[in-house]
């Protein structure tokens, strides 16, 4: 083809086009090339070496409508931050020279023809427009327009489809049919040798002598059922409680006069349950101590104890207002006051009864 006749074919192709003809140019001379889209213009990215064995990494910017200079310096900018050399290729509009910055390199669709020309890249000169080319659904081209043929070509390839799937399908077919027999024979062997039986009776054996030691018992006469003989916590008192030998019951108006005083005593109160309260990691009763003359309880201390050492199933074990309870435990000082409740001495609680219990 005449250098005169690529000019012409370069100078009517689209902005995809030239930048195809740019990426076949640069990997024509050994480099890995990719391309980028920003709107309508192209980059297209080239790294190879160069003769003396350099690393060479190119940016060409194929321009659709123009570059103003400013365009031109960003683009060289960013170039140099990036230490890439840029190239820009103008094949319609061309570029003033007076727009054009200092170290970047210009072609037009003249200087692309000479380089395509000299790496023996040459453009497809097809006399079928870009209107009148038929392209398949990824927009290859598709040769010929003849409709009965296209249909034969279609017709194959359904054919061609439906056999590969039929040996794909075959193939999974074939692999779980071995992985089937395999198994079962593996289970044939195994009854069939003694050998085998007891080998794996041995692994077994080895097993359970490593696993702890678990004695479960059932009575069909009792409903709940506890699991690995482990006690209930009792309805009556928290598990695990320690009561201190030496709890005394604190006169409540001394022991509010003076908390501080008796931090760190260990006491014992009886008293109503006066409000339940849970958070995140502890649990706290509020408790009526003070006992009037007409039987009723007054004044309150605040019992509370982490979630967990107290009461091994908390669901076996709800505390309900107005309920009688003993509490033992260690004098702390007192909660903090808020806006809606007054600070009551804190007993670090170490074990609960009900009444009777």
């Amino acid at each position: 083809m005449r250098e005169g006749s690529i000019h012409e074919v370069i100078s009517n192709a689209s902005a995809v086009d030239v930048a195809s003809l740019v990426q076949r140019l640069w990997e024509e001379r050994g480099y890995e090339t990719t391309l980028t889209f920003s709107g309508p213009d192209i980059h297209v990215e080239a790294v190879g070496e160069t003769d003396e064995g350099a690393t060479r990494t190119v940016r060409t910017w194929v321009d659709a409508d123009g570059a103003t200079e400013r365009q031109l310096r960003v683009f060289v900018n960013a170039c140099d931050r990036d230490e890439v050399e840029p190239h820009v290729v103008a094949a319609k509009t061309g570029l003033n020279s007076g727009v054009i910055p200092p170290g970047i390199a210009t072609f037009d669709a003249s200087g692309l023809a000479v380089e395509l020309r000299e790496a023996g890249v040459e453009p497809e000169d097809d006399e079928t427009t870009e209107e009148e080319q038929e392209t398949d659904w990824l927009g290859e081209p598709v040769d010929g327009s003849d409709g009965d043929d296209a249909d034969d070509d279609e017709e194959e390839t359904e054919e061609i489809d439906r056999r590969e799937a039929v040996k794909t399908v075959a193939s999974y077919v074939l692999v779980s049919l071995g992985s089937y027999l395999a198994v079962e024979r593996l289970s044939d062997y195994v009854q069939s040798s003694p050998e085998a039986r007891a080998a794996i009776r041995r692994h077994m054996t080895d097993l359970r002598g490593r696993l702890p030691r678990m004695d479960v018992s059932f009575d069909p006469n009792v409903t709940n059922q506890t699991r690995m003989n482990e006690a209930v916590p009792s309805r009556q008192s928290a598990s695990g409680g320690d009561r201190p030998a030496n709890a005394t019951r604190i006169p409540y108006h001394e022991l509010v006069a003076d908390t501080a005083a008796f931090s760190g005593d260990a006491v014992r109160y009886e008293g109503t349950v006066d409000s339940v309260k849970e958070r995140e990691e502890t649990f706290q009763i509020d408790l009526l101590v003070a006992e009037t003359e007409a039987d009723e309880w007054t004044d309150a201390v605040a019992c509370r104890w982490e979630i967990g050492t107290l009461f091994d199933d908390s669901m076996s074990v709800r505390l309900l207002e107005n309920e009688t309870v003993t509490v033992w435990g260690v004098v702390r000082g007192k909660t903090r006051a808020t806006r809606y409740e007054r600070a009551l001495p804190l007993i670090e609680t170490l074990d609960i009864t009900r009444t009777g219990g």
